[in-house]
């Protein structure tokens, strides 16, 4: 399923699909390949997520654990990194989730290193989301000073 042989260096790099693995993102994809254990840190699930369509997975349990795994452990630390991920593999509804957290916490994020290295269509995806966010806080806003004006 990995290789056939051995390299004449003794070292075989494993991608999946464009992505590189760290060490131990391979080892938890192999824990769940081998044992159906799917426990594993965050920052696995980003490289694991699209492992299920790129080796053929039957079930999507893998790429739905690590979709809750990402979602319950983003932080404004990480959350630039999972935009990033998501993107790269295609995951809207985790690019939609990113963006909102990004938006949410935009005073902590927009202060990150890793924001300024964003490309630009993920920095159009934020000013967009950005737009949207103004867009219904201004809505709601009008609505509750005009519902107040007349109460009056």
């Amino acid at each position: 399923m990995f290789r056939s042989f051995m390299p004449v260096n003794g070292t075989v790099q494993v991608q999946i699909g464009d992505m590189i693995p760290s060490r131990q993102s391979f080892d938890s994809l192999l824990r769940y390949i081998y044992y159906g254990h799917v426990d594993m840190p965050p920052e696995d699930s980003l490289y694991l997520f699209s492992a299920t369509c790129y080796y053929g997975f039957t079930n999507s349990r893998l790429q739905a654990f690590c979709k809750h795994n990402l979602e319950m452990n983003v932080t404004s630390e990480n959350v630039v990194q999972i935009l990033e991920a998501a993107e790269r593999i295609q995951a809207n509804d985790m690019k939609k989730y990113a963006l909102v957290l990004i938006v949410q916490n935009f005073g902590k994020v927009a202060r990150m290193p890793q924001l300024r290295q964003l490309s630009r269509e993920l920095l159009l995806d934020i000013i967009d989301t950005l737009a949207e966010e103004f867009t219904d806080r201004k809505l709601s806003s009008d609505k509750s000073t005009h519902s107040l004006g007349s109460d009056i």
